[in-house]
């Protein structure tokens, strides 16, 4: 089993009107989506797909022990390779938090799972944006500098605080540089797309 990030045949973004949701069941016919640049290298361009189901137990699926699927247990440190940085600016802590910088060291995946050891609280929400996501999310209420803001970029509503223990499925958004930003390297911003249990 792998993980994968499905884009259209087009290679474009699915849009929240899309048929998938956290739960359902699809078989998909698909193909590498071309040109990816690392880490991105599961995204893949979805052909054709059958509807199966529309719940899934994700709690059974993670407690097989024969998956190859990167299940993070620890703090926000051990993410992608530990290579997360939140060097930035004072607008773009406001935006955001952890990134991967271009010319920095590039983690060895951009999707991963994620169980975190802390409280993850919202405090801030984009919602107006039109999009359900964009909630963003911290841990560690000692203090600004123990602080990590994980944007959520999903479509389905992520509840308040999302206790110790859930899982998480997380992401590496594609490589952007942001408008107005001094700071002009491209990077890659962490994000929370999904709860799953």
């Amino acid at each position: 089993m792998r993980t994968l990030r499905l884009s259209t045949a087009q290679s474009r973004n699915f849009t929240n009107d899309s048929p998938f949701h956290v739960g359902s069941s699809w078989i998909i016919d698909y193909t590498n989506r071309p040109n990816c640049i690392a880490p991105h290298m599961e995204d893949v361009n979805v052909d054709a797909y059958t509807h199966i189901a529309d719940t899934f137990d994700f709690s059974k699926l993670f407690g097989a022990n024969k998956l190859e699927l990167r299940v993070w247990r620890d703090g926000p440190e051990t993410l992608f390779d530990g290579v997360l940085t939140s060097e930035m600016s004072q607008a773009r802590t406001l935006a955001g938090g952890l990134y991967v910088f271009q010319g920095g060291k590039t983690p060895s995946m951009s999707l991963g799972y994620w169980s975190p050891n802390r409280d993850l609280r919202a405090r801030r929400s984009r919602r107006h944006s039109g999009r359900v996501g964009f909630d963003v999310y911290y841990i560690d209420d000692s203090g600004t500098d123990g602080t990590v803001r994980i944007v959520h970029s999903g479509f389905e509503p992520l509840p308040p605080t999302i206790p110790v223990g859930s899982m998480l499925s997380l992401s590496l958004a594609r490589w952007w540089r942001p408008r107005g930003d001094s700071d002009q390297r491209e990077r890659c911003a962490l994000q929370i797309c999904d709860l799953l249990f």
